[in-house]
């Protein structure tokens, strides 16, 4: 039977030194055949069997060979890999001199060699040593499937190892289809959502929404990673049992040549750092970069708002506007200079306030409004009309070719809502329904 039939099955579920005996099993069958070795060859690590079959003393102890067995084997499997094929080497040569002796009485007429055909991370060498009763036209023609299976014993080690560190990871992670259909989960995440790996298969990730972050973030996340890149973001979640907890997250597009297959998904709890910068924030109040309002600070009085107008029976106007280029734009200049754009923008956005109204930096040209008293959309429109004209103004040092774009949406109290997250939430979705 075919050598590829034989260890097909076993290539999928057993472990790679499970597979690498299995071949060194079925090549003891061939008449002929003293032993057969596996053998990894990675740069990077030690040399080390993976399997061995025949008698012991031919190259020590199978476990622990000798240096000069390990050199010798690097030098067989790189001649073979220059060849690019399955080579016969006779045993004739001086190199094989200690070999011939260790197979006495018997007598080693070839090692026959071959080698993974992946890279340097999967570098397995297998080599065969026969007697001249060896049926070597056979034995060379069932070895030209060996290069193939070594290939993937090293591949499926790799992936074995992978998922063992992603299964023992301290942080949650999840793999999911290009659908965000939930496929495998590791412990952590049990231990950080509340839900068992069984309880949440097919399912899709927005199980664990909040309902904290606005659509326009969700469209962003789906924007960045459909795009092929990594998206990194803070967010809010919700476990099993209705708790929420903070998460910085970073989810990776996983690529088959130029398609997506699956993203990858690492949650990790911030909860308690999230909390300490909130205490800080409150404590500084002001963003040292653009003299606005912190988040912390700004959802503060959002919140202090709404108590006030409620008691006042008074109306006022949340907005959240985007610098849409604001990432391009910075990214390009150096660090004093994004310093000086930080600085410059939130002046100009101070500059369209009122007495009695406030803005915060929520994140990275994204700001937060609380205009107060009775405005209506046309007002707001105003408002945003100078600011965008403002932004196109040249900045000083920085020049006059940065174009900034503002995009803007608002939610009124109490005619839209008369809670403080849903009167934010509202606001930024109004951002994302004009994308």
């Amino acid at each position: 039977m075919p050598l590829t039939t034989t260890l097909q099955a076993l290539l999928e579920d057993q472990p790679g030194a499970a597979v690498a005996q299995a071949l060194c099993q079925e090549l003891s069958r061939f008449k002929g055949v003293v032993a057969s070795w596996v053998v990894s060859l990675e740069p990077a690590r030690k040399p080390r069997s993976w399997a061995w079959l025949g008698a012991e003393d031919i190259v020590g102890r199978p476990e622990h060979p000798d240096a000069d067995d390990f050199e010798l084997a690097r030098e067989l499997v790189a001649e073979t890999l220059a060849q690019m094929q399955v080579v016969r080497f006779y045993a004739s040569e001086p190199r094989f001199k200690a070999w011939s002796a260790a197979c006495a009485p018997q007598v080693l007429d070839s090692v026959h060699c071959a080698a993974s055909l992946g890279g340097l991370a999967d570098r397995l060498g297998l080599l065969v040593m026969t007697t001249p009763a060896a049926d070597s036209s056979q034995l060379m023609a069932e070895l030209q499937a060996t290069p193939a299976i070594l290939t993937a014993i090293g591949r499926n080690e790799r992936r074995r190892a992978l998922e063992r560190a992603l299964s023992q990871a301290g942080n949650s992670v999840f793999l999911t289809d290009e659908q965000g259909t939930i496929l495998w989960t590791n412990t952590a995440f049990s231990r950080l959502t509340g839900y068992e790996a069984h309880e949440v298969l097919g399912k899709n990730p927005r199980i664990l929404k909040s309902g904290k972050q606005s659509q326009r973030y969700y469209r962003k996340l789906w924007a960045t990673i459909s795009s092929g890149r990594v998206w990194t973001a803070e967010a809010v979640d919700h476990d099993k049992f209705g708790y929420a907890y903070a998460i910085r997250q970073t989810i990776s597009p996983v690529h088959h040549g130029q398609a997506i297959t699956h993203y990858l998904s690492v949650h990790d709890d911030v909860t308690q750092r999230v909390k300490l910068r909130a205490e800080t924030e409150r404590k500084r109040h002001v963003d040292w970069r653009t003299g606005l309002l912190t988040v912390t600070s700004f959802r503060d009085a959002l919140f202090s708002q709404v108590r006030s107008a409620e008691s006042a029976q008074q109306d006022f106007s949340v907005v959240s506007a985007v610098i849409c280029n604001f990432d391009t734009v910075a990214d390009a200049l150096d660090g004093d200079a994004t310093d000086l754009l930080y600085d410059e923008v939130g002046k100009r956005v101070r500059g369209i306030l009122g007495p009695r109204d406030l803005a915060g930096a929520m994140a990275e040209g994204d700001f937060g409004l609380l205009l107060d008293g009775t405005i209506n959309a046309e007002m707001i429109a105003r408002r945003m009309a100078q600011l965008q004209s403002s932004l196109q103004q040249p900045f000083p040092v920085l020049g006059d070719s940065l174009h900034l774009r503002l995009r803007y949406g608002a939610a009124h109290y109490p005619a839209d809502s008369t809670d403080p997250d849903e009167l934010w939430r509202m606001a930024d979705d109004a951002i994302a329904a004009q994308e």
